[in-house]
Formats: C-alpha cells, structure tokens, sequence
C-alpha cells in the first residue's frame, strides 16, 4: 500500500480443478493469481479451470482516510516548571494510531506531560506505517520570586520603624 496514492494488492486463492486461470476484466486470463498496484476501487475477479468452468467474486478496495488531528493544544509551562503539555486527538488511518514525540518510544496515547520549554516534533503513524508529522512549541513561564521581606524591628516606642531584610526566596521556596 501506498500511503499518499492508495493502491493495493489483490492475491486470489481458488481451488476447484486443474489449471486454474485468473483475470480482473474476465478476457485476458493468467497463471498469476496476484495483482498489484491496484487503486481504490471496485473490481471483479475472474477465475477458471482447463474444463473451463468459470467464478466470479466482487470486491471493493476502500482507500484509508488519511490521518488528521482533531484536537490539538500545546499547553505553557506555569511557575518555570517543566510541566508543559501537549495533548491532541487524531482519526483516520489504517488501524490503531500510535503517536511519538521527538524520538521517544512511540505510544497510543496524545498526551505528553512534563514537557520543558522549546519544541516538540509529534509523528502520528497508523498500522501501514503511513505519517503524519505536525510540530509545536511549549512556551516558557518565569518563575515567581520574591527578592526580600522586610519584618518591623519593633521600634514603635521612639516614633519611627525599623524594618530589617530576612530572607531571599526563588521559585516560591526558601532559600
């Protein structure tokens, strides 16, 4: 199968005599009883025997949708954390979609979590091997910082306050 021009390969089993012939236009008959790069469509084949018995069977080569994202959402990292996330659905395909980011190992799920910022390559690929690639870019986040607290010193009783420097905090904990 081809995935950007769909066509298939039809291999006829029959029994029923000697000599067996087959054909897809029931005129021209051959010993080969497979047939390639078929398009998607409807076909009838043809077999015959020596004794010139002849069977016909319909069939029809359904082309597979092409894969498609229906959803797709790249979510910033909050706080500058790596929790980033990209989470989409796709359809179409032949078969079960399995879908990798970057070069990790591929999975049946869309959704990838604790993602850093930068950017992330996401390749969809169904039972035919046949892709579909789509990129997206985690935006970053700044982390919350609180640079000094300043605590009264308690010196009320003059007429004035006094306030000292206590801490230093990055990324909302103590350092």
């Amino acid at each position: 199968m081809d995935c950007n021009d769909f066509t298939g390969t039809l291999v006829v089993q029959a029994s029923g005599g000697e000599g067996l012939q087959y054909s897809l236009d029931g005129l021209s008959f051959s010993n080969v009883a497979v047939f390639n790069n078929l398009p998607a469509g409807q076909y009838t084949f043809f077999v015959r025997n020596s004794a010139s018995c002849e069977m016909s069977e319909d069939f029809e080569f359904v082309a597979p949708s092409a894969i498609n994202i229906d959803n797709a959402i790249a979510n910033a990292t909050t706080c500058g954390q790596n929790n980033g996330s990209i989470i989409l659905q796709a359809n179409g395909g032949m078969g079960a979609l399995a879908y990798q980011l970057n070069a990790l190992p591929p999975q049946n799920s869309g959704q990838f979590d604790n993602l850093s910022p930068g950017s992330y390559t996401i390749t969809i690929a169904d039972e035919a091997n046949c892709t579909l690639t789509q990129n997206f870019n985690i935006e970053g986040s700044t982390a919350l910082q609180i640079n000094a607290v300043d605590v009264d010193a308690g010196m009320h009783q003059y007429g004035w306050h006094h306030y000292h420097q206590c801490a230093k905090c990055d990324g909302g904990s103590q350092l």
